[in-house]
């Protein structure tokens, strides 16, 4: 796996759709890395938590190349609209 690159360019989000739960806000959204490549995940969006799913393997891969913050960054802000 990769090392986490500042230099890589910028991770960026879109949103695709939104499921109600009870436990929160279930939001489908797609990153898309600098070369196009786009990855499918989903965001659980509680009052105070917000939590990544999808497979492991690309959110460990994203996370370990653009690191976590940025992932987390790109994810809630196309679940966002922002």
């Amino acid at each position: 796996m990769q090392e986490y690159n500042p230099e890589v360019g910028a991770l960026r989000g879109r949103y695709i759709g939104e499921l109600p739960t009870v436990e929160g806000r279930l939001l489908a959204v797609v990153l898309i890395e600098p070369n196009g490549d786009e990855h499918p995940i989903e965001c659980l969006m509680r009052q105070s938590q917000t939590d990544l799913a999808g497979d492991p393997e690309t959110i460990e891969y994203l996370k370990a190349r653009y690191g976590e913050e940025e992932v987390y960054k790109a994810a809630l802000a196309a679940a966002l609209g922002l």
